[in-house]
């Protein structure tokens, strides 16, 4: 008896599509079952293997280029996770979602990251990168080129070496015997090339000029690495886990108004939404967020880019006024004042 072929349906079809698109690391986060066990596997792939590429990208970005407050560093992480965040949602459903290389999608979006930073914090530093990048592309003596992954600056004849000064070499050049008129860009880039000998990357090459040139935004910061390698004990870390755990433990047990007037409008100190803390800290699930709440999960996926949302907002959700919502948060503070400090209370 011949076995009758059954064709694919156009669900299983797109399905086998997202698989060979995306990168295999994300397989289990495309056969999860169910939206709990997708999240769990969204948190997984953002804590332990992405967060390890943002940290690594922003010592490379920063490290030799600039210094930057922690605030920033967090900034750049924040922006990052809460991108990918959005992007591995998307990731189960659309093939146009697809990420064939998820490092390599990790390492770019926190370089775009990196650089909005620059661009923002930096601005006499991204002035004069702008400056250099238009000289090296418009003289004919001077060349701006990629190799291994970086943007390379030299002399025109020099395009095919693939030796580099390092940025060390460079800090230890004399350029005391040389004339590098800032009026003329070309000519001294030229002028310092050939006291050098050698191609550069093209952010050493932004930072040597900017000392040379007396260029800086700020006063001098805390380096990134010590941003990024900063950790507390295991002791401290194991306390404020288990803070945050008793904490939402006890937010689960709120009247839902109250929480959802708490939840929704949650706040770091930056006034940024901290709602997903809670999630990428592993304290909570989005569907025990959502749960809480008191709505669906979609419901609060589609939320999610808009948070934290508004005392407006969260009124017209909860069908109660704008200062119902004031008072319902106000309330829901009080009682986690109360009952934290008890449960925290040393014997």
């Amino acid at each position: 008896m011949v076995a009758k072929l059954v064709a694919p349906t156009r669900e299983q079809f797109d399905q086998r599509q997202i698989i060979a698109l995306n990168d295999p690391l994300l397989r289990p986060l495309i056969d999860g079952p169910d939206e709990r066990s997708r999240q769990r596997e969204i948190e997984r792939l953002v804590v332990s293997i992405a967060r390890p590429i943002i940290d690594r990208v922003l010592v490379r970005h920063f490290a030799r280029m600039i210094r930057i407050s922690s605030e920033d560093a967090d900034d750049v992480v924040a922006t990052v996770i809460v991108r990918l965040m959005g992007k591995l949602r998307l990731v189960t459903g659309s093939i146009d979602a697809a990420i064939s290389n998820f490092d390599d999608y990790v390492s770019e979006a926190a370089h775009h990251a990196a650089r909005d930073i620059v661009r923002t914090r930096f601005p006499a530093r991204t002035r004069l990168e702008n400056r250099l990048r238009y000289v090296l592309t418009r003289d004919s003596r001077l060349a701006l080129w990629s190799a291994s992954g970086c943007s390379i600056a030299g002399l025109t004849a020099w395009t095919d070496q693939a030796i580099v000064m390092s940025a060390d070499e460079l800090d230890a050049v004399n350029f005391g015997g040389i004339v590098l008129d800032p009026s003329r860009p070309a000519d001294a880039l030229a002028a310092l090339f050939k006291t050098i000998r050698r191609p550069v990357r093209f952010s050493n090459l932004v930072s040597r000029v900017a000392l040379l040139w007396h260029i800086h935004d700020e006063p001098d910061l805390h380096p990134i690495e010590s941003i990024i390698d900063e950790r507390p004990s295991p002791l401290a870390a194991l306390q404020s886990r288990q803070l945050m755990n008793i904490l939402w433990d006890e937010i689960a047990q709120l009247p839902r108004n109250q929480c959802a007037a708490l939840l929704l409008n949650l706040r770091d100190s930056e006034s940024l939404d901290a709602l997903a803390l809670l999630s990428l800290s592993g304290v909570a699930t989005t569907s025990e967020i959502a749960e809480a709440i008191g709505i669906g999960v979609d419901q609060l996926m589609s939320l999610w880019k808009s948070l934290p949302l508004d005392d407006r907002a969260i009124g017209e959700l909860l069908n109660v006024t704008r200062q119902q919502v004031i008072n319902l948060r106000k309330s829901a503070r009080e009682r986690l004042r109360r009952r934290v400090a008890k449960r925290t209370r040393q014997p």
